[in-house]
């Protein structure tokens, strides 16, 4: 029987991430700041790491001949397993989008073999007899620092020649994916206003009842999903079998009562449905619908780390806010206080695990009577105005004889990070449960 190793680690994370990043070297760029070749616990993988980083600070593209060649010249090709080791790590990973996340995996067994080669020096102090149990603690003390900044190091600030060669990296991989999509709005002119979404960015979205706060996420999800992205969708209020029926009714163009009645279908709707559910099988990425009513952010963001272990998400959308479940922190919170708490705790997961967050939130009561409204108008809470890169408010006035909402709306991106302030004209269908564009404001800056 193989002798297993009694050390943490995972060298099917360690092969991912080298497979990957043959398959697309500006996947470096991602990982390198974070990512060390002492992380890899195999020792043909650290070499095989090492020369992918001289390669491209030698600004020379590495694939599997330049590779080799440079495993070569400094005597190691045969110690990794000559060329076929390098072409079959390519073969055994399945796609090289989520170099990042395998990297973190290896930086995390690393992170715990330093702990328990740390707990055995401890341990050795303490069993020595020397009777010296500061000394021992001071030297735990030390380890623990020291194995602390492995898990910080990619924050541990830039100098200035540092930050050149960083940006300088950053233009030229930009440059290079170009042509790839990116995660933008779906609609243009919003588009135009926000470029695209980072990781780590939250966007609120703010809105009253009825206006289209959540056929606004779905429209968003939908599109994402269809140029390759991964998507978690926790819908509080509705079912999954009504978001499914939303997104049959939105992408062909059957509505709601026609599509419950199932056998009352006629010919031309199956057609539209079936044409739609082709399309949708094309789609390069996914959606994954996560009903969760009544659960806490504590819970949805569980269920989210438990998706990204399965495969990495990209995208993470709450729907709504204002139906996520209070959970009792202690220190006597108030409910703006536990809301807040709520957000920080969704923008930290973001950040920590590359993700870009979408939270849909009711206006506060007071603020449905005022003109200019923003984040900071949210129903509970002021956290989201701080929180947020992006704020999105939309507007959908009633008429004053029936009390029905127009099918003009004004969507006002009130808060950008990245972009600029301002105001799009669009048209809601219900029929389509869609916003369609009409015209991009001349005046920006705000309402």
């Amino acid at each position: 029987m193989e002798k297993q190793n009694p050390l943490p680690t995972n060298l099917d994370a360690e092969q991912a991430t080298l497979g990957s990043l043959l398959i697309d070297p500006d996947g470096l760029y991602q990982v390198k700041h974070k990512l060390a070749p002492a992380d890899f616990y195999l020792a043909k993988h650290r070499l095989v790491y090492e020369a992918m980083l001289v390669l491209h600070d030698q600004r020379i593209p590495f694939d599997l001949r330049t590779l080799a060649d440079e495993l070569e010249g400094n005597g190691h090709l045969q110690d990794v397993g000559g060329p076929s080791f390098l072409t079959g790590l390519m073969t055994d990973v399945p796609t090289s989008a989520h170099v990042e996340y395998y990297a973190d995996q290896v930086r995390h067994e690393r992170v715990k073999r330093e702990l328990i080669a740390a707990a055995g020096e401890m341990a050795k102090g303490v069993y020595s007899g020397n009777g010296n149990l500061p000394a021992v603690m001071a030297q735990g003390r030390s380890l623990l620092s020291r194995i602390e900044q492995l898990l910080t190091a990619e924050n541990d600030g830039m100098g200035l020649r540092q930050s050149l060669d960083y940006y300088l990296d950053i233009l030229e991989k930009r440059e290079r994916d170009k042509d790839k999509p990116k995660l933008e709005f779906p609609w243009a002119q919003l588009a135009w206003l926000m470029p695209h979404l980072d990781s780590g960015d939250l966007v609120g979205l703010i809105a009253e009842p009825g206006v289209g706060k959540t056929a606004f996420l779905e429209s968003c999800a939908e599109r994402w999903a269809h140029l390759g992205w991964r998507v978690a969708f926790f819908h509080l209020e509705l079912s999954t079998q009504r978001m499914l029926d939303r997104r049959m009714q939105r992408l062909s163009g059957v509505p709601i009562k026609r599509l419950q009645l199932g056998g009352q279908l006629e010919s031309e709707d199956y057609a539209a449905v079936l044409e739609s559910s082709t399309r949708m099988e094309h789609w390069t990425g996914e959606i994954q619908y996560v009903a969760c009513p009544g659960w806490t952010m504590a819970r949805i963001l569980a269920m989210a780390n438990r998706l990204h272990e399965r495969q990495p998400l990209d995208v993470v959308i709450v729907d709504y806010l204002n139906k996520v479940s209070l959970a009792d922190r202690g220190g006597g919170m108030n409910t703006a206080q536990m809301r807040g708490a709520d957000i920080e705790d969704l923008k930290t997961a973001l950040e920590l695990n590359g993700w870009v967050g979408l939270i849909a939130a009711q206006f506060d009561k007071a603020a449905k009577r005022m003109r200019n409204r923003s984040l900071a108008d949210a129903r509970d809470t002021g956290e989201l105005e701080d929180k947020a890169n992006v704020g999105i408010v939309i507007d959908r006035p009633r008429e004053a004889d029936s009390g029905q909402r127009v099918d003009m709306a004004q969507v006002k991106v009130v808060k950008c990070n990245a972009g600029q302030e301002g105001m799009v004209s669009m048209r809601f269908v219900g029929e389509r449960l869609s916003f369609y564009p009409l015209e991009l404001r001349d005046r920006l800056g705000g309402s």
